[in-house]
Order: structure tokens, then sequence, then C-alpha cells
């Protein structure tokens, strides 16, 4: 007996939450959005994603939820508009019991800065996307000199997606100079001298060899006494005045 009755109310229960879901996530045709609130996941300090932005963005594509009945707000087109953004990775959009209207946005990350020689500027991210350059993002490592956009790809994303997610390198390698023939130059925030990396693989052994200099080497000799260190040779690191 005691069986029955659990299950009853068990059952009971299920069915509750299933009508309160349903009731709570169908907006009535007459109930009107009470306010839009923005919530950037993911986000950092230096990012150009912020409640405010897409806001903005709301506004430039003169779209106003804010006192429009819920029924009329297409909650995919929500999602759409706001992740065609270039500077947005995915958008969710959905009410809440009170009417209020929420957008979960997350942001693309860049973590390099290109400007080629040719003139062709833009981000790319951690994906390997290519973003637009035409807002500023703080603190990002700059990449210059003579290389394309298949190059940086290809060669030079997976130093930069190390350097990005060290800690240490993030905070120490501060820009990356590519010459025509692929000879890759790091310039550092400590110090006035220019790491000579050579090309850009092998990139985990030359920058543990770096790191073991700057720990061990540095704090004897200076900071600034060499012009150039260099990791192009195996094994090695050449330092010169």
């Amino acid at each position: 007996m005691k069986t029955v009755l659990k299950a009853i109310l068990l059952v009971g229960i299920v069915a509750y939450l299933v009508w309160a879901v349903v009731q709570y996530a169908q907006p009535t045709e007459k109930q009107v959005c009470a306010d839009v609130r923005v919530s950037v996941k993911d986000s950092s300090s230096r990012g150009v994603v912020t409640e405010d932005y897409v806001h903005s963005l709301l506004g430039r594509k003169h779209i106003s939820p804010k006192g429009m009945c819920l029924s009329d707000i297409s909650l995919r087109g929500l999602d759409s508009l706001v992740a065609a953004d270039p500077y947005i990775s995915k958008a969710s959009c959905h009410f809440t019991s009170a009417g209020i209207l929420c957008i979960d946005v997350v942001p693309r990350k860049p973590i390099l800065h290109v400007i080629q020689a040719d003139g062709d500027e833009y981000y790319v991210t951690d994906d390997g996307d290519f973003m637009r350059a035409d807002l500023a993002e703080q603190g990002l490592c700059l990449a210059t000199g003579n290389m394309k956009r298949a190059y940086v790809k290809s060669q030079l994303l997976p130093l930069v997606r190390y350097i990005y997610h060290d800690k240490f390198w993030n905070a120490q390698i501060e820009q990356i100079y590519v010459d025509a023939s692929g000879y890759v130059e790091l310039v550092p925030r400590v110090g006035k001298h220019i790491v000579e990396f050579g090309s850009a693989d092998k990139y985990r052994d030359k920058l543990r060899r770096l790191q073991f200099f700057y720990r061990y080497g540095m704090p004897k000799v200076g900071w600034n006494k060499y012009k150039t260190i260099s990791l192009a040779y195996e094994g090695q690191v050449v330092c010169s005045k």
C-alpha cells in the first residue's frame, strides 16, 4: 500500500513539474517584455563584447524588445541576429516567468593581432578564425611582418596558442615579427633584447630553453646586457651583445 502511495505521489510531482515548466516557458499573449538583461559568458576585462555592446547592437538593428508582447518576439530570430555579429561566437535568448528577456552571449576570443606588411590587419581567435580589427582589443600579442593568412593559421598559430595559454609567456611576449623567409623574432616586455626564434616549429623546446635561461642566467647578468638571444640552434641559447 505504501509503495502504491509513493508511486502516485511521485507521478503527481513529475506531472506538476512538467506543467510548471510548460506554464512558465510559454509567454501569454498579453504579457509584455519587462526588461532586457544581457549576460556575457567567458568574458575578459580586455574584451570588446560587453553588456553595453550587445544593447548597442540591438539599437543599431532598431530592435527594442522592452514593452513588446512576448508572443511577438522571436527568440530564434534574436539568437541568429546577435550571433551574426563578428565579435560574438554564440547567443541564446529566453524569457523568465517575470517577462524579462535574457540574452546570453559567448564572445569570440582573439588571441593575436596581426598587421601584415601588405596592410592586411585582423585578429585571430583561438579556433583559428579571422576577425576584423576595427575594435580595440587591449593587451593582445601583435604579429607584424611578411606573412599571409595561410602561414598565420598553419605555422604561427600553434606557437601563439602556446604563448597565450601559458601564464608566464602571455605576460612576457609582447610582439612577434616574421620576415619573408618565415624567420620569427619575439619581442619581450621585460628587457631590451630580441629573441631570435628561428622557424615557428619546435616552439615548446625553444621556449623551455629560453625560460631556463631567464630563470637562471638573466638574474646573474642583468636583463639589458644582451641585444639578441638566439634559439635557432638546437639545444642552445646563444646571446650577443
